[in-house]
């Protein structure tokens, strides 16, 4: 079966055309600050740790983990493994009393190249704890609003390495016929021939046997800027810059001959005249298999059953002058420009660039000195975000995001499903919710934050990026000197409207100077009415009190 093409075409009602920027607003944030009695536990990179995956990897880290089913609690790890409760209580206008919940099990000795504690929260009354070194720790956590004791349900080797420690990126609970087994995604860096690859490692752990009953492992030369197991993990969702492929299952053995399941099912060039669509050969296809439809300026390309090109075109083209045919099992698609010498940057909106417009690798790093693959960043690669089967291997789905990567992950907007994911939509950015249904995977528009994507491009010194889960207001955290709040729904009270047009709508940017603060932030969490800090001495909370 073909991978599916998923175009992402935001909801126009989640869209404000008449959004005219961010006002900046002199009055100061509020800023509620308490020493930490005990630190939070934090791994460096070691020497063996240099690449570009490794640096991203350990610096993006969030230490304060934001508990989704409730409103108010975050958690951290101190150095003893203590794994603390934060709350900030809104009434009061302070923090809560930090408690102490659980202490991890220290299984094996941390060593350099090992990676940091990870919590994942995958109900209301059970989370999985990874020591960064090769064990996971599945908790019950019992009634996590009334602050009780954790206690331990199992304590599984999740790798057998103990020297390549990974850190845990999600983790579901399943259950069927009364089986449960504990879905775990981990990720580490390792390197293959010189090459540095970031690794998914797919483990499903049965709680009966304390074991882990299944492995399969997912890798790519790019940073894997989102991966999620889908809701029923069935799948694993990943967006990435260059190809991600299965390498290992315990189960199912890798057939040899599944194509690459990132190999592009098209590519185009263009003249001054017209444009040239090539897609991939398939073995036995026919012309008759293929159907070309028109829609005003959208194209649609079907493959027998499946979608393999869909969306809005650049520009006008000539219908009447469209051709098409199949040539050697590849099938071509020859578009007409209605205006001659137009140069199209893209063929649809947020696509990759045409084949030839796209400069040789060795053209760009032709310096004497060689230039390592870890110093080589993916602002050029072909970003996607793609489902992939764990039973069949493939990629099922996949939608195109052309040069732009995901900007952030906000697990908590629909606890219990995958954490939504925020794309860049022209200047905005629009967070969408991978859904499985019934024979099919989708990912749905759930709101935006407007002119969100166009502010952040801005900001080169950013560490965390995140909104509140009702999306009312973004930020945008530096490691040391400035937070930045966004709120777009603020007006005057009788609206602004330019010389001659309609009303415009303000948003209201705040500037927090991080003076005093304590250290280095190493954790963020965005609730409705407050973000936390956490740095290395102390835990402030953020009156995000935006006049109206």
């Amino acid at each position: 079966m073909d991978c599916k093409i998923i175009e992402l075409r935001a909801d126009r009602n989640l869209l404000r055309s008449n959004f005219d920027g961010y006002k900046l607003s002199l009055e100061p944030v509020a800023i509620v600050k308490e020493k930490l009695q005990a630190t939070p536990d934090r791994v460096h990179q070691s020497d063996a740790q240099y690449s570009f995956l490794h640096a991203e990897l350990f610096s993006l880290q969030n230490h304060l983990i934001h508990d989704p089913w409730t409103s108010d609690t975050s958690y951290y790890i101190d150095t003893t493994w203590m794994v603390r409760r934060v709350q900030y209580g809104l009434q009061e206008g302070r923090f809560k009393p930090i408690g102490s919940v659980f202490r991890v099990r220290k299984s094996a000795e941390r060593l350099a190249g090992h990676f940091n504690l990870t919590i994942v929260f995958i109900s209301e009354k059970f989370a999985v704890i990874g020591d960064g070194v090769a064990w996971i720790e599945i908790v019950d956590t019992g009634d996590r609003t009334r602050a009780q004791e954790w206690k331990q349900l199992a304590h599984v080797r999740a790798i057998p390495d103990e020297k390549a420690g990974f850190v845990l990126r999600d983790a579901r609970l399943e259950i069927q016929e009364e089986c449960r087994k504990i879905h775990c995604l981990l990720m580490r860096i390792e390197q293959t021939d010189g090459v540095f690859e970031s690794v998914l490692e797919w483990i499903a752990i049965d709680l009966s046997e304390k074991k882990v009953s299944t492995h399969r492992e997912l890798r790519s030369r790019s940073s894997i800027f989102y991966s999620v197991l889908t809701s029923n993990s069935s799948g694993v969702i990943v967006a990435a810059g260059k190809a991600v492929k299965f390498t290992y299952d315990s189960e199912n053995p890798i057939v040899d001959d599944i194509p690459n399941v990132q190999e592009e099912d098209y590519t185009w060039k263009q003249t001054d005249e017209d444009i040239v669509i090539t897609f991939r050969e398939r073995e036995e296809a026919e012309k008759s298999d293929y159907q070309v439809k028109f829609i005003g300026k959208e194209i649609s390309v079907q493959f027998k059953e499946d979608i393999v090109l869909k969306g809005e075109l650049f520009a006008e083209i000539d219908k009447d002058l469209t051709t098409w045919n199949l040539h050697n099992k590849s099938f071509q698609v020859t578009l007409v420009k209605s205006v001659e010498g137009e140069n199209w940057p893209h063929l649809l909106p947020g696509e990759r660039l045409e084949e030839e417009s796209q400069p040789n690798e060795s053209e760009i790093f032709s310096l004497d000195n060689k230039i390592e693959d870890c110093d080589r960043g993916d602002d050029d690669a072909d970003h996607f975000l793609a489902r992939f089967d764990g039973g069949t291997h493939r990629m099922t789905h996949k939608a195109n995001l052309g040069s732009c990567s995901p900007l952030f992950a906000l697990p908590s907007l629909r606890p219990g499903q995958p954490a939504a994911i925020a794309l860049r939509h022209d200047v905005d950015c629009c967070l969408w919710l991978p859904l499985q249904t019934p024979g099919e995977w989708i990912l749905r528009h759930e709101g935006t934050l407007d002119a969100f994507a166009y502010v952040l491009a801005s900001k080169q010194q950013r560490k965390y990026v995140s909104c509140a889960p009702d999306l009312s207001y973004a930020v945008i955290c530096e490691p040391e000197r400035h937070v930045f709040i966004y709120k777009a729904k603020y007006d005057t009270a009788t609206g602004l409207r330019k010389r001659s047009g309609p009303q415009v709508t303000l948003g209201q940017q705040k500037v927090v100077s991080l003076e005093n603060a304590g250290g280095q932030v190493i954790g963020m969490t965005v609730l409705n009415e407050v973000t936390l800090l956490l740095t290395e001495e102390s835990i402030l909370s953020l009156q995000v009190n935006i006049e109206q």
